[in-house]
């Protein structure tokens, strides 16, 4: 988090001290990677997780369907928002489909929160 964070404050000045002036980042394409880093470190942890416990088709399924709606909407967000709109599709695409639905089946399958006892069982 504090390295993430160190690159969106000084992300231009390392940028320029190494390639030179030629390469200007927007505030919100530094925001948007940073933003994808913090997302993928969190996924990151749940994939080792998923496939460490042989439960890998679930994580594949969501992998389908986030490249599938990600490619749609990047092309359309390219048009409308430039470069910034690649990175945002793909936050979007990877929290839609991937960091909601695996966040929640790690937590009820592998932390004893299963749905039965957390939605059936009001009567406690």
């Amino acid at each position: 988090l504090i390295a993430v964070c160190t690159l969106v404050v000084f992300g231009q000045s390392i940028i320029s001290i190494w390639v030179g002036n030629s390469v200007q980042l927007s505030l919100a394409l530094t925001i948007g990677m940073a933003l994808w880093t913090m997302i993928n470190l969190w996924m990151e942890c749940l994939s080792s997780i998923i496939c460490g416990t042989g439960h890998a088709k679930i994580q594949a399924i969501c992998a389908v369907l986030v490249a599938l709606f990600n490619i749609s909407l990047s092309i359309v967000w390219v048009a409308v928002f430039g470069i910034v709109g690649v990175i945002f599709a793909t936050i979007v695409s990877y929290v839609i489909f991937a960091v909601i639905p695996l966040s929640i089946y790690v937590f009820l399958r592998f932390f004893g929160l299963r749905s039965d006892n957390i939605l059936l069982n009001d009567t406690q």
